[in-house]
């Protein structure tokens, strides 16, 4: 599905499409099943990958899919992790990614974020290499993640 038919898809279901995030480190809520497939058996429309590093790609449960064979290919399942998610879930996919204000004003201490997770070029190509549907600007706490710089590199 190209970006306009997931626009079009999501105007005419009127405000009824759910869109369910994980954070692709935890680990999956079930054994022998990824968190993205229980999102998809519980009504997800669309799955939203959060804390996924681009040039670190994992989504535990994803690398391996029987605790008694652990996956060999390594790299090659870390190229094709979308699209493995994909086949798994036949959802559209994405992930945040964070445009982090360097110059920002803080009270407390910021993560310092891999470029993986930052909105960059570099990581926006990615997106765009390993299939990934859309791509959700945001911040997580402590990320140094400003309104300003959202709307900027939005």
């Amino acid at each position: 599905m190209g970006r306009k038919e997931l626009k079009q898809a999501i105007t005419a279901a009127e405000g009824r499409t759910i869109m369910a995030e994980t954070v692709v480190t935890s680990q999956p809520l079930l054994p022998e099943v990824s968190n993205p497939e229980v999102m998809k058996a519980f009504g997800a429309d669309m799955i939203l990958l959060n804390l996924f590093d681009f040039f670190n790609p994992v989504v535990n449960g994803i690398e391996s899919y029987s605790i008694f064979q652990p996956n060999a290919a390594g790299s090659e399942v870390a190229e094709k992790i979308i699209q493995k998610i994909k086949e798994l879930t036949d959802l559209p996919v994405g992930i945040n990614l964070e445009p982090v204000d360097h110059n920002a004003h803080s009270l407390e201490k910021l993560h310092s974020l891999p470029e993986g997770r930052t909105a960059t070029e570099n990581s926006l190509a990615m997106a765009k290499k390993l299939g990934c549907d859309f791509v959700c600007l945001t911040g997580n706490p402590k990320s140094g993640v400003t309104n300003e710089k959202i709307e900027q590199e939005g």
